[in-house]
This record gives structure tokens, C-alpha cells and sequence, in this order.
């Protein structure tokens, strides 16, 4: 073999395991680095996504505050009239105009003035779960009412079925008197949440009670990871095009009511491995010119002045001088 071949192969073998190097420890780094920004924007989606549950629930709280912020219901909690009922008009209607399958008003001592629900699809009465009556008692933590916390919100589970509710104590039209009573309004998780919701963060999503068995599989390693770890949220990728996010939304006393699920396009990783792909190819590409760049100046510099060299050393050598 050749002088100059034996430096081109030597040059060469340099560059490709020097490219390969770089291939391989910049995969273990960059890409690690844009799967973290990746978790990162995932998790900032979930957030985004709770902070607009409870701001798309919390609506309700605008409509209960309008009954239980009046003279006349501060009045009713306190000496109760059947024709103030009928005055209030709490018709089936009234449920649909403010989208709550739960209306409750109780007096003084927490008794029920009024107690229906009805399912806004077919806008026909409910039977009224037995749990609710839990949290319709003294010690409730939707009683808890003060002259400090006078509005009261959050999930409860009736029946096994989240449901967020807002309760109110009454108070006078201008927001004063001593708290009293309570207007409870309640709104059941359900698909038309959900899709409002997915709407309103424009991100594909879904919900899942905890003690539901048809759980998909990712779902259930989400609740083991959501269940091992101390973070409120959960991030995997489901496959090389989706990640997805999940987080436990908690009842007012702190339990499990139902997991938010989200799902994103990779596309942050996506990129990171499109830029990935293009820093090898531009990598190969400097080193393919500089082998070129190299031969040719070990060529003219080092490689054709050594041939001339030793040729020179040969013709003396052969002419005995």
C-alpha cells in the first residue's frame, strides 16, 4: 500500500469514529436535554388545563352568589315562606340556564328549604344520592362558613361521581350580616365539561374515576406513578408522536376524585431530532472535507516532497556516489 494511501486511510478513520463519537454521545445529551424541555411544556399544559377546570367551574359560584347574596333569601333561611319558593321559580329550566344538576338551599340550621337535581340532558329529577346528605350536616366542610369565608368551593363525590359545587352562606344584598344558611349550587363531571374544557385549552383530553377497572393500561401506570411520587403530576410518552400528562384532581377533603388526562404532539422532540439529524449530517460533512483538505495538504506539503526525497535517495544510491 502506498504512502498516500496509508494517510488517507488514517485521516479517514478519524473522522468517521470521531463522527461516530459525536453521533452517539450528542444523542444521549441533546436529545435528553429537548425530552426534558418536552416534560417541562407538558407539564405546563396540565397546569394550564386545572387552572381552567376550576376557572370554567368556579361559574357556578357566579350564580349561586346571586341568590345568596339578597335580602330576601337572608330573610327565607331565617323564618321560612313556601311562596318565596315559588317566587324563585327553580324549574327544571333554571338548571339548564345555569348548567347545575344540584340546587340546594338550607335555613338557619341546615335543614333543606329545597333539594333537587335533575340530569340536564333529559331535564328530568334525579334520585338524590345518600352521601350527599354527609355534607349537608354541621362539621360539613361545605358549612364551614365564616365572616371571613363566606363562599365555599371545590369536588365532592356523590355517589361515586365527581361533582364540583359552590356553596354560599346568605348574606344582605350589600354583602353584610352575620352569615346564614346556605345556597349550594353542584355541577356533575361530565362529557360536555370535558369537551368544553378541551375547547377552551384547545388540547385533546379525557377524564377517569380512580376506582374505575376499565382503565386503559397508560392509565394505570400513570396512577401507580401519580400514587409513587411526590409531584401532582404524571408524564410519559405514549408512543414517538404522543406524550401525554396526568393529574389527580382531589376532593375538599383531600381524596382521589377523578385523573385529568392530556395528550400533546411531540413536536418539541420532534424538532430536537430533526436539529439532531442535521448537526450529523453537517458533522459528516466537515469531515468529509476536511479528509479532502488534509490529503491535500499532507500531499503538498508533507507526502510529494517525502516522494521526491527518498526518490532522489534512490538514484544516488543506484549510481554508487
Amino acid at each position: 500500500m502506498s504512502l498516500l494511501k496509508k494517510t488517507l486511510l488514517v485521516v479517514a478513520s478519524t473522522v468517521i469514529i470521531s463522527t461516530l463519537t459525536i453521533f452517539l454521545t450528542s444523542r444521549s445529551t441533546l436529545l435528553q436535554g429537548y425530552e426534558k424541555i418536552e416534560i417541562v411544556d407538558t407539564q405546563a399544559n396540565l397546569l394550564r388545563t386545572i387552572y381552567g377546570y376550576y376557572d370554567q367551574s368556579k361559574s357556578i359560584v357566579i350564580s349561586a352568589r346571586a341568590y345568596a347574596v339578597w335580602d330576601d333569601m337572608y330573610n327565607f333561611v331565617q323564618s321560612p315562606k313556601q311562596d318565596f319558593l315559588a317566587h324563585l321559580g327553580l324549574t327544571p329550566d333554571l338548571f339548564a340556564t345555569h348548567q347545575v344538576n344540584l340546587i340546594t338551599i338550607l335555613d338557619v340550621d341546615y335543614q333543606p328549604l329545597f333539594l333537587e337535581m335533575y340530569d340536564l340532558d333529559t331535564l328530568q329529577p334525579v334520585e338524590i344520592p345518600a352521601d350527599l346528605s354527609v355534607y349537608l350536616q354541621p362539621g360539613s366542610p361545605l358549612l364551614e362558613h365564616s365572616a371571613a369565608t363566606t363562599e365555599i368551593s371545590g369536588v365532592i363525590l356523590l355517589a361515586g361521581k365527581p361533582m364540583y359545587v359552590a356553596s354560599l352562606a346568605s348574606l344582605h344584598t350589600n354583602f353584610s350580616g352575620e352569615p346564614r344558611g346556605a345556597v349550594i349550587f353542584g355541577r356533575y363531571l361530565d362529557d360536555k365539561v370535558i369537551a368544553k374544557l378541551s375547547k377552551t385549552v384547545q388540547i385533546p383530553l379525557s377524564a377517569f374515576l380512580p376506582d374505575d377497572e376499565a382503565f386503559p393500561q397508560n392509565v394505570k401506570n400513570a396512577l401507580d406513578g401519580l400514587k409513587n411520587q411526590e409531584h401532582p403530576n404524571f408524564v410519559e410518552n405514549l408512543d414517538s408522536h404522543t406524550i401525554a400528562g396526568y393529574a389527580t384532581i382531589k376532593t375538599i377533603e383531600g381524596r382521589p376524585a377523578f385523573v385529568l388526562k392530556i395528550e400533546l404532539p411531540r413536536q418539541i422532540y420532534a424538532k430536537g431530532i430533526t436539529s439532531f439529524y442535521y448537526f450529523i449530517v453537517l458533522t459528516a460533512i466537515a469531515g468529509f472535507v476536511f479528509v479532502i483538505i488534509s490529503t491535500l495538504l499532507l500531499c503538498q506539503f508533507v507526502l510529494f516532497p517525502l516522494t521526491d526525497m527518498i526518490k532522489q535517495i534512490n538514484e544516488i544510491r543506484a549510481s554508487g556516489n
